[in-house]
């Protein structure tokens, strides 16, 4: 489960748009989630990184501050919208897995362990 969902494991009207289909943004708590699974399923990717050869910045608040994001993103479909959206860069990317971090002290060992974090390089 996504380190997030701890705290959103029901549906309620901030966390809503996890539950609608992959590619819906989601402003919670001021951190960019894009959903990633079929709708009703909240399966999603906290974005903690953005950057192009100009500018870096790392970390969920601060992603969410750089971009100016509010909660009018919500809802957004970030494969169709003209005001927030993917760039699928030329070529393969290099990446690796590591494990999640800053996760709830609830959350099983079992599930702490998972390499579920990906860092495009």
């Amino acid at each position: 489960m996504n380190p997030v969902m701890d705290m959103v494991a029901k549906k309620n009207e901030a966390n809503a748009p996890l539950f609608e289909q992959g590619g819906t943004c989601c402003i919670y708590s001021e951190m960019l989630l894009i959903s990633c699974g079929e709708a009703g399923k909240p399966d999603n990717v906290l974005i903690r990184a953005v950057g192009n050869t100009h500018t870096y910045c790392h970390g969920p608040v601060i992603v969410y501050e750089k971009l100016r994001l509010d909660k009018t993103f919500s809802g957004l479909d970030i494969l169709t919208s003209d005001q927030l959206w993917l760039e699928n860069v030329a070529g393969e990317r290099l990446y690796c897995q590591t494990m999640r971090v800053g996760l709830s002290e609830k959350v099983k060992q079992d599930d702490r362990d998972l390499k579920h974090r990906f860092i495009i390089l």
